[in-house]
């Protein structure tokens, strides 16, 4: 006995090489950590620096802000019956904004706010997952396009919806994992989606669908626990969802009485040629969102024939996000900005199932299988994040190059003003410039203080009844008159605002010739349409020829615009499209 006691305990004591070993992987570990945290940390600190920089309000539909909160003017509920539009909390924020300041930094701050909530969100909804896979995940989302339009711009609902959707699904996975804890998931996602839904009228879909596919797949799931208890049970344990499938009805009947028995029109922004053709647009466009589609049509299919149950949280987060996305189809609405929520929840959905199936022991017959997935996933996310960093660093461009020939501009006519004697001066935009642009320039001229005319303004040169000596009366800034080969109805530059435009076929001898950075209805330059790119040209060539150039503003890159234009890859669309130059000119 005495010797299988000695033998069993030589074979089986331990050494205490495996704890050395087992405490340098855990160095190891922690140095990794740290660094992926400081690599994470400066790129976001990056992205950050570009959200506040070269920013001002003069970018497409910032007279939103300009005309009302920054000049200390109520912005109404946006509810628009003849055309369909209901979404009453939309730009609320920047009237509550507005009374801590009216600043850009104020603006922009909380704008970095929600995108840093975004990002705990994702940590907390992915807190079981190892942190290098949660960082990769948030930088995936927060590089995609449709992300990155409305969190560096202001005017964009799909900010709030990722704001407040990201707000509720951590509070309905938590509250799905404690059945007995804290109420405050409960309370706090049923108010984060009935915020969620007011921003943006197919919100209804996603998180009805989310929430109804949710109750039947524990209907499913828990078929035999629901035979031995009563209805009250499932209801208790179900709160949440039968208050999100409550919400989104709440919303389709207030849509029906407010909005859909006025509707004059629809609402055709970016409008396709038809629905199929809004499929293959979007889907051509966004590796991620096909990728998406794919992977949740390839899951249905396994799972019908395999007999296997969903996952009751992501299958049914990734319905919603499908039945979103169909709605836009469906309305043949196309804009990269609008599949925001959808991308968000295709990133989500494809990390956590991708590292499920990759990190899943199997046996060795499946090895070979597992390595091919591997192989499918790893070529899928490079050509996402490929594209996405490409698309991204155009938009960034197009925005931050914009912005600054508008305020070049705004600051060449201020000087003008300031110096000049005349008392009215026309501007005079050329043909290609479209009475949108005008009036969003015509909104931040006056935002900036420029005079703006209106019929029935007295204007003369009569000396202004003053006690002081005539020399000392403060010399009134010159007034502009805006002009163009356009017919404008009721002289506005838009039926929608205030600020007036009038026709004229050609410039006046006295005026001045204003080429504004060409809009674009989407921020991807390759998007403008080649006959307008000709024809942007031909009339820039022509007005050099025929004008003298007093004030012109080309961008110059700075090393941060170097790095986003080797990302994007498409060096040359800067020299072969003027849409970022900016001219003031005389006949």
């Amino acid at each position: 006995m005495n010797f299988y006691a000695l033998t069993t305990k030589k074979t089986f004591s331990p050494t205490p090489k495996p704890q050395l070993r087992s405490v340098n992987l855990s160095i190891s570990i922690d140095v990794g950590s740290l660094i992926t945290i400081a690599l994470f940390s400066f790129f976001l600190c990056a992205y950050i620096f570009l959200m506040f920089y070269k920013e001002d309000f003069a970018y497409h539909d910032n007279s939103v802000l300009t005309s009302y909160s920054l000049q200390g003017k109520f912005y109404g509920l946006p509810i628009w019956r003849d055309i369909g539009r209901f979404w009453p909390l939309g730009l609320q924020e920047y009237n509550f904004l507005a009374l801590v300041g009216k600043t850009q930094l104020v603006y922009r701050s909380f704008s970095v706010f929600q995108l840093l909530i975004v990002l705990l969100a994702i940590n907390k909804i992915q807190i079981k997952f190892p942190l290098w896979h949660r960082l990769l995940t948030m930088t995936l989302v927060i590089v995609t396009p449709s992300f990155v339009i409305p969190f560096f711009g202001f005017i964009y609902p799909e900010r709030n919806v990722i704001f407040w959707l990201a707000i509720l699904l951590v509070c309905s996975k938590y509250n799905q994992l404690e059945a007995h804890g804290s109420r405050i998931y409960l309370y706090g996602g049923l108010i984060a989606a009935n915020v969620c839904l007011y921003y943006k009228e197919p919100v209804f879909l996603l998180i009805g669908a989310f929430a109804g596919a949710r109750l039947v797949l524990n209907m499913v799931n828990y078929g035999e626990t629901l035979k031995q208890a009563n209805d009250s049970t499932f209801i208790k344990a179900n709160y949440m969802d039968f208050g999100l499938v409550a919400l989104s009805a709440v919303f389709v009947l207030l849509y029906q009485i407010e909005v859909a028995s006025h509707v004059e029109s629809r609402y055709l922004y970016n409008a396709g040629e038809s629905a199929f053709f809004t499929l293959l647009s979007y889907t051509r466009s966004d590796f991620l969102l096909s990728t998406f589609l794919a992977t949740f049509a390839l899951r249905l299919t396994y799972t019908i024939f395999s007999k296997k149950l969903l996952d009751s949280f992501w299958d049914p987060l990734a319905l919603g996000g499908i039945l979103y996305f169909l709605a836009f189809v469906k309305l043949n609405m196309y804009t990269q900005y609008y599949m925001a929520p959808v991308d968000f929840i295709a990133a989500l959905y494809l990390g956590s199932f991708s590292y499920n199936a990759l990190m899943t022991k199997t046996a060795k017959v499946l090895r070979f299988r597992k390595f091919v997935w591997f192989t499918v996933t790893a070529i899928l996310a490079i050509l996402i994040v490929n594209q996405s960093l490409q698309k991204s660093s155009i938009s960034i461009l197009f925005r931050k190059n914009y912005i600054a020939g508008n305020v070049q501009l705004a600051n060449a006519l201020e000087q003008y003003a300031e110096s000049s004697n005349k008392d009215l001066t026309s501007l005079f935009f050329p043909s290609s410039t479209e009475p949108y642009s005008m009036a969003e320039f015509a909104a931040f001229l006056d935002y900036r203080g420029i005079n703006l005319y209106h019929e029935g303004d007295h204007l003369s040169n009569q000396i202004i009844e003053s006690t002081q000596p005539v020399d000392v009366i403060p010399k009134e800034k010159t007034t502009f008159i805006l002009k163009a080969p356009h017919s404008f109805q009721n002289n506005l530059c838009m039926p929608y605002t205030v600020f007036q435009c009038f026709y004229a076929s050609v410039p006046e001898a006295s005026s001045l010739i204003v080429v504004l950075p060409k809009a674009s209805t989407t921020p991807v330059v390759s998007n403008i349409p080649a006959n307008d790119i000709r024809e942007l040209n031909k009339e820039i060539v022509d007005l050099k020829r025929n004008s003298r150039t007093i004030f012109a503003y080309k961008p110059n890159f700075s090393t941060i615009e170097e790095i986003l234009l080797v990302i994007a890859r498409r060096q040359d669309i800067y020299l072969e499209i003027p849409w970022m130059e900016v001219y003031l000119m005389v006949p």
